[in-house]
């Protein structure tokens, strides 16, 4: 019995958050039950969804976090803000990147911490 209550968190782990989840262009796109190639809707296509919801579960609410979301309301905000931002987001990182070029380690002949990691990916050695 135990065995059956570990294999279906295993399998979401193993698959979904190392698989499905990776992708890292906007993450705060990249959601359990959202789909990274939309970039967000109209205000109007917004309040047309809602409408909906409201109409064919009334009882039901509607959540900007769940225990299966990735990040936190406001980092997702705070992410999204930095997308309107582009420039002044590619210049800080530059700037950023340059000032802590020193303190990259070479394992097996390729710079680490890579940009497209996250603190959470890196192994320590």
């Amino acid at each position: 019995m135990k065995f059956q209550q570990f294999t279906s968190p295993v399998m979401a782990k193993g698959l979904e958050d190392t698989s499905a989840y990776i992708y890292n262009r906007l993450l705060s796109l990249n959601e359990v039950g959202g789909d990274p190639r939309q970039f967000g809707v109209t205000l109007t296509a917004f309040h047309r969804a809602n409408q909906t919801r409201a109409e064919a579960w009334p009882h039901s609410m509607l959540t900007t976090s769940s225990h299966d979301t990735k990040r936190s309301e406001d980092v997702r905000a705070r992410l999204n803000v930095l997308s309107e931002i582009p420039a002044a987001w590619r210049l800080a990182l530059r700037r950023w990147s340059h000032a802590n070029r020193s303190l990259k380690q070479s394992v097996d002949g390729m710079l680490y911490p890579h940009p497209t990691m996250n603190i959470s990916s890196i192994k320590r050695c």
